[in-house]
C-alpha cells in the first residue's frame, strides 16, 4: 500500500469526531486534582501572520514534540531577536529569520493551518532561550503547556531537519512500507516490515522514544497527532485512528489517554513513577544539565500526591526507601550541576533499578489496588539516618518528612486528605554541585530545598553497582531477621 502526500481532510475527521463524540473531555480536566493552570501569558507560533506573538496562556493552540537537531545555525527565540520574530511575516519562508526555520517547525505551522488552528507553541521559539527568568519559569509549566494544550504534534522520524512526513518538502515521499494480503469477504490483512533495529532500545541515540524531553511531552498530552515514516496516527483518551486502517473498523469510546491512566492520581501512585523513572535514566540528553528540567513536567504532576512533594525527583515521603534504587549494570554519571549523584536523574543507562520502591511502599501501606507486589508482607525498612532539607529562600532547617513509615500512613483507606499538592519549580539560578553527601553539605533541588544527611553516602562520580544494595540492606527487617 503506497501513498505520497497526507489526507488532511481524514485527519480533520479524527478531530471532528473526538470534538463531537467526546464533546469536550479530552481538551479539559474537569476534575480540579488533576487541573494544571496554563501561565498568565506565552509566546505563540501566529501561523497565519507568521511570527511569534504573546498571548494569554488560556488561548486555543497546539503543541509541537520533536527532538532537536545538532545544527547550531537553526533559529532560537533570543532577547536580541524576539522583537524581529515578533514582525509580521518574519517567518515566511523567503525572510531571513524563516530560511533559519527547521523543517519540522516549517512542516508543523502548516499541519495547524490546516486543521484550522492559529497558534503552535514551539518551544526552541516560545521560551526565550538565553531569558534568565523567562525560560525557569516555562520550562515549570511544562506540565501545563502541553496539558492544556488542543493537540500535540509529534515528530517521531529523526530530529528538526527531517521534516514532517507527508507535509511540505516531504509531501512526495512514499511513506507505507506495507504488504497487503487480501483475504476473503473484503478483508485486508496488513504486514508491517520495520526495519532492522527499530526495537526501541535498539533506536539511535537521536530517535524520539529515546530523548529524555519528549517522554514527558508525550505524556502530558491529551490528544496527539504521531508522523512516521509509515503513516500518521491519532490518539485522544478515548479513541485512535490509524492511517493505513479504515476509520470504521477502530472506532473506541473506551480508552484512556497516559495523562489519565499515569498522571496526577489523588494517592501516591510509587510504581507507575518509578517505571517513568526507569524509562527516563536510559534515554538520552544532548545536555546533562538538563537532567532536572526535562523531567521537571512529570515531577510536578506526581508531586501534586505525594506529601512533601520531591528532593530532586526522589519522593519525600518515602525518602529513605526511594534511595534504594541500583544499578543492573554500570551507569553513566551525568555530568549536571543540579543532579546529585544519590538521585536517578543523575545517572543515565538502561541498567537503572527502582522495583524496591514499589515493595517498600505497597507493603507498609498495605494498598488493596495495587497486585504488582515483589516480596512479602514482612519488608520493613527501618530508617536509621536523620535527613534534613534547608529552605533555600530562608536558609531554615527542616527534618525530612518520611511520612510513609509512621504508624498513620502504614493503615488499610489511607485519607487522601493526607496528601497535597507541593509545588515543584526549577532553581532559577545554577549552583555548585556535591563533591560527595557526607556531613552537613547543602545541595540544592527542585523544592528550593537543599538535602544533607549525618552519616556517609555513595561517592559522586562513580557507579556503585553492588555496594549500595549491600549498604542499604541492613536496612530491610525481613521475618524479624537482618538480612546484610
Amino acid at each position: 500500500m503506497d501513498r505520497s502526500g497526507l489526507d488532511f481532510s481524514r485527519i480533520k475527521t479524527w478531530l471532528s469526531y473526538c470534538d463531537t463524540n467526546h464533546h469536550g473531555a479530552c481538551l479539559r480536566i474537569e476534575d480540579p486534582w488533576k487541573r494544571v493552570d496554563p501561565p498568565a501569558s506565552l509566546y505563540f507560533v501566529d501561523v497565519e501572520d507568521e511570527r511569534v506573538s504573546l498571548l494569554p496562556g488560556t488561548s486555543t493552540y497546539l503543541t509541537l514534540s520533536y527532538v532537536w537537531g545538532t545544527d547550531s545555525s537553526p533559529l532560537i527565540s533570543t532577547t536580541a531577536n524576539i522583537d524581529d520574530l515578533s514582525t509580521s511575516h518574519s517567518l515566511a519562508e523567503t525572510s531571513p529569520l524563516g530560511k533559519q526555520l527547521p523543517r519540522t517547525i516549517r512542516d508543523a505551522m502548516k499541519v495547524t493551518r490546516e486543521l484550522g488552528y492559529r497558534y503552535l507553541w514551539v518551544d526552541r521559539l516560545c521560551i526565550i532561550q538565553d531569558d534568565h527568568v523567562n525560560k525557569p519559569e516555562h520550562i515549570a509549566a511544562m506540565a501545563a503547556i502541553y496539558g492544556n494544550s488542543s493537540l500535540t504534534i509529534i515528530a517521531d522520524n529523526g530530529d528538526d531537519v527531517n521534516g514532517l512526513p507527508g507535509v511540505g518538502q516531504s509531501d512526495t515521499a512514499e511513506r507505507h512500507p506495507f504488504d497487503v494480503i487480501s483475504l476473503p469477504d473484503g478483508i485486508q490483512l496488513v504486514l508491517d516490515d520495520p526495519k532492522p533495529g527499530s526495537h526501541p532500545n535498539l533506536l539511535p541515540e537521536k530517535s524520539y522514544h529515546r530523548r529524555d524531553w519528549t517522554l514527558q511531552e508525550e505524556l502530558l498530552s491529551n490528544r496527539t497527532l504521531k508522523f512516521n515514516p509509515q503513516e500518521v496516527k491519532w490518539m485522544c483518551r478515548k479513541s485512535r485512528f490509524r492511517e493505513i486502517l479504515n476509520d470504521k473498523d477502530q472506532i473506541s469510546d473506551n480508552r484512556k489517554s497516559s495523562i489519565e491512566i499515569q498522571l496526577f492520581k489523588p494517592k501516591p501512585d510509587i510504581t507507575t513513577y518509578g517505571h517513568l523513572a526507569e524509562d527516563y535514566t536510559s534515554r538520552f540528553l544532548t545536555y546533562d544539565s538538563d537532567a532536572v528540567n526535562a523531567f521537571s513536567a512529570i515531577i510536578a504532576a506526581f508531586s501534586k500526591s505525594m506529601s512533601g512533594g520531591m528532593l530532586y525527583g526522589v519522593p519525600e515521603l518515602l525518602f529513605e526507601g526511594a534511595l534504594l534504587w541500583q544499578p543492573r549494570e554500570p551507569l553513566r554519571r551525568r555530568t549536571s550541576p543540579t543532579a546529585p549523584s544519590w538521585s536517578f536523574l543523575g545517572w543515565q543507562g538502561s541498567g537503572l533499578s527502582v522495583r524496591t520502591w514499589s515493595a517498600l511502599y505497597l507493603n507498609t501501606a498495605h494498598d488493596k489496588y495495587r497486585k504488582d507486589v515483589y516480596f512479602n508482607s514482612q519488608v520493613r525498612l527501618l530508617p536509621c539516618a536523620e535527613f534534613y532539607k534547608t529552605d533555600m529562600r530562608t536558609g531554615e532547617q527542616l527534618a525530612i518528612r518520611s511520612s510513609h513509615y509512621s504508624e498513620e500512613n502504614s493503615k488499610n483507606g489511607e485519607d487522601l486528605s493526607d496528601y497535597h499538592a507541593d509545588k515543584a519549580p526549577i532553581p532559577q539560578e545554577p549552583y555548585p554541585h556535591l563533591s560527595s553527601l557526607r556531613g552537613r553539605r547543602f545541595s540544592p533541588c527542585v523544592l528550593n530545598f537543599a538535602v544533607s544527611w549525618l552519616g556517609m553516602c555513595f561517592p559522586l562520580g562513580k557507579t556503585v553497582v553492588k555496594v549500595s544494595v549491600k549498604m542499604w540492606l541492613c536496612l530491610i527487617r525481613m521475618d524479624r531477621s537482618l538480612v546484610r
